[in-house]
């Protein structure tokens, strides 16, 4: 099974696709961070309900908006099981491996590693941001083990964002519809559903329990709870996934 995962990772890391979706989780988190501090304290951030960060507490609700690395997460491992469908490879990659639970389990992992780089990366992008608006005005950063946990729950809803999309991806065919599916479920129908059952949002697996581990309070799920709930859901996906591949022909 190591070696599986070993090679599901290196067949990640030999192409351009991650380098070009952690460029976006950068790209994305620096100008979502600069646009925040930019107005955090100002007439306009207050009525929109952003205060100035001060405390050890601002410091780790502003990490927790690094969350957004989840969403290229979620792309990455829905490509990670599709491409191989796609370019017609999953046959030789089957007679390697005529087993083929432990091929799909070997993606997900692979596809949750590479998640957990995104959101470490994703998280530390507004950490370093807002140290450095600390240091312009000549202070330091509030920090504590409370930052640390969240630059680490970032990283595992990352994780888990990306080991629920290869799971996804399993199942379907087509690398689009994989694609569209977890980023429609993720932006639209969790948000559409929200607005109108707002009670639901916290059995929601990406703006309920991956914000439960990142952002604890309010009406979300306790982190333990949440962490129990992502565990239930991806089990389904991956038994999902797993059954799907095992029954279906591949070219």
């Amino acid at each position: 099974m190591m070696a599986l995962i070993v090679a599901e990772v290196a067949k990640v890391r030999t192409t351009r696709l991650w380098i070009g979706l952690l460029v976006g989780v950068v790209a994305l988190g620096a100008l979502g961070a600069i646009a925040t501090l930019a107005i955090a304290g100002s007439p306009d951030g207050l009525e929109a309900g952003i205060t100035p960060i001060e405390t050890v507490e601002n410091v780790r609700d502003f990490v927790a908006t690094g969350s957004v690395a989840g969403l290229f997460a979620l792309v990455l491992g829905a490509v990670a099981t599709t491409t191989e469908q796609r370019h017609h490879t999953l046959g030789g990659t089957f007679l390697a491996t005529p087993t083929r639970w432990p091929v799909v389990v070997a993606k997900v992992v692979g596809s949750a590693a590479a998640g957990f780089l995104f959101g470490v990366v994703g998280a530390l992008v507004p950490l370093i941001a807002v140290a450095g608006d600390f240091a312009l005005e000549g202070e330091i950063v509030p920090f504590g083990s409370t930052v640390v946990v969240a630059v680490l729950a970032v990283a595992a809803g990352s994780a888990f964002a990306g080991a629920i999309a290869a799971a996804a991806g399993a199942a379907l065919r087509s690398q689009l519809i994989a694609i569209l599916g977890v980023l429609g479920w993720a932006l639209v129908i969790e948000s559409l559903v929200g607005a109108i059952l707002p009670g639901t949002v916290r059995w929601f697996p990406f703006s309920g329990l991956t914000n439960a581990l990142s952002q604890p309070g309010g009406d979300l799920l306790s982190a333990p709870a949440a962490g129990l709930m992502m565990a239930v859901y991806l089990g389904v996906a991956v038994a999902l996934g797993i059954a799907v591949t095992l029954s279906r022909d591949v070219d």
